[in-house]
């Protein structure tokens, strides 16, 4: 093996680079999306969870323009601060009975009526009940808005499902794994190809003894 990598030394070279290109490309990826690598240590034993709030009006599927839902969107960076503002967090906390035990965090999505509201914190069983209370919190507050004439009342918020809690230093160990698979396939398809090009299988049909 070794015999062939020093015979074949354009071919690691272009096989390294290869590779080398590729787990760039694939670390570029993960830090352009929204789940990709953190550059900020979570604590063992951190969980999230994500639930996706909808901004929208009574007149649901009904006439709907891509004005409309540009309008819509344009208001989800602004419910984005609303659903952790100081209000709410109160409303949830007093639907928990205790403190919230977890860093609330909310962002809208790019280009759509949705924010994403995250949930994260150390007790995996307990996530999924405070962003519920979050959420009912919420809700609340816009109803009341709503009475008092700051809000639209045509408008309401749809809750599109509370996602089981994940533990983000697995998701990311686990993407950083695949970034070595990426890394080490052009080296391995190089080594293998040397290889066969140091000892070729002999094609020839065995000779018949006379």
């Amino acid at each position: 093996m070794w015999t062939a990598i020093r015979n074949h030394k354009a071919l690691m070279t272009t096989a390294l680079v290869a590779g080398a290109v590729l787990a760039f490309l694939w670390l570029f990826q993960l830090t352009q999306s929204p789940a990709g690598l953190s550059v900020t240590p979570k604590p063992r034993g951190t969980y999230v969870t994500t639930v996706n709030l909808v901004i929208d009006t009574a007149g649901f599927g009904i006439g709907r323009s891509d004005t409309d839902m540009y309008k819509l969107a344009l208001l989800a960076p602004t419910y984005a601060q609303l659903v952790t503002s100081e209000p709410v967090l109160q409303k949830a906390e007093a639907r928990l009975g205790h403190p919230i035990d977890a860093a609330i965090s909310a962002a809208p999505v790019e280009s759509s009526p949705m924010v994403q509201l995250s949930v994260e914190g150390l007790e995996s069983q307990q996530l999924a009940s405070t962003a519920t209370a979050v959420v009912d919190a919420f809700k609340d507050y816009v109803v009341e808005n709503q009475q008092l004439g700051s809000v639209p009342t045509d408008l309401r918020i749809i809750v599109r499902g509370i996602g089981r809690p994940s533990s983000p230093r697995l998701m990311s160990n686990r993407r950083i794994e695949l970034g070595v698979i990426v890394f080490c396939l052009p080296l391995a398809v190089a080594l293998l190809l040397a290889y066969r090009l140091e000892h070729p299988r002999d094609e020839s049909p065995p000779g018949i003894g006379v």
